[in-house]
């Protein structure tokens, strides 16, 4: 009983740790961003508190990107639970917007990944909350593994977001201050052409890792929560 309690916690850690380093298994398609947000809200709405507004600002003539929507649907999801906890108890507003831009060069070197895709047109998403904002060193850190301001949590939900726009060679912009409520916005390429449904993309890890030989060794397990020592 317990190794099965322990084991959908254990690959959703796992899940994520391969979204942040880029090696998990992408299934691509074309999507509309604004319609993923449509269909996916009540789970938005559930996952943050009543204190809070979520109010939707879509763009309904929003061109296709190619995306795994489960991976975009935890960008969004992750962003949104971030800004609940940045809002809290008190009354406030998240706003979940989609949109187009066009971006030259300039404007991706702002954004917060190391690799910065080439100047186009991109859709995002964007999540803005009135919440309590982040200073200049959170800011540099948020994206780091295991790095959290809560006193529950692995840290990992906004390396896996870093992981999954990285994997689509997308862009990350971020504006917030303390007091000032934070902002941020997703960037993913447009389509370019048909693309089959259910292909693997030709990310790292993605069906040459699923058939390297099995290693063999040693593990140390060093965990804090009893119930995954004992299980494992």
């Amino acid at each position: 009983e317990a190794a099965i309690r322990a084991a959908p916690r254990a690959a959703d850690l796992t899940h994520q740790m391969l979204a942040y380093s880029g090696r998990g298994r992408f299934i691509v398609k074309r999507l509309n961003l604004s319609d993923l947000v449509d269909e996916n809200a009540h789970l938005f709405r559930a996952s943050i508190a009543r204190t809070a507004a979520l109010d939707l600002r879509l763009d309904r003539g929003l061109p296709a990107v190619e995306a795994d929507a489960g991976q975009v649907q935890q960008v969004v999801m992750n962003l949104i639970t971030n800004a609940a906890e940045a809002t809290g108890d008190a009354p406030g507003t998240i706003t979940l917007s989609t949109g187009v831009l066009d971006c030259s060069g300039a404007d991706l070197g702002r954004s917060r990944l190391h690799e910065k895709p080439p100047p186009g047109r991109f859709a995002y998403v964007e999540v803005a909350d009135t919440g309590c904002g982040m200073d200049d060193e959170t800011q540099q850190r948020m994206f780091d593994p295991f790095f959290t301001t809560k006193l529950t949590g692995r840290g990992l939900g906004m390396a896996a977001v870093q992981g999954i726009v990285r994997g689509h060679r997308g862009a990350l912009f971020l504006d917030s201050a303390p007091g000032r409520g934070t902002v941020i916005r997703v960037l993913f390429p447009l389509a370019a052409g048909p693309v089959e449904e259910g292909l693997p993309s030709s990310a790292p890890g993605g069906a040459a890792a699923a058939e390297a030989p099995p290693m063999r060794g040693l593990v140390l397990l060093v965990d804090d929560e009893e119930v995954v020592r004992e299980s494992s």
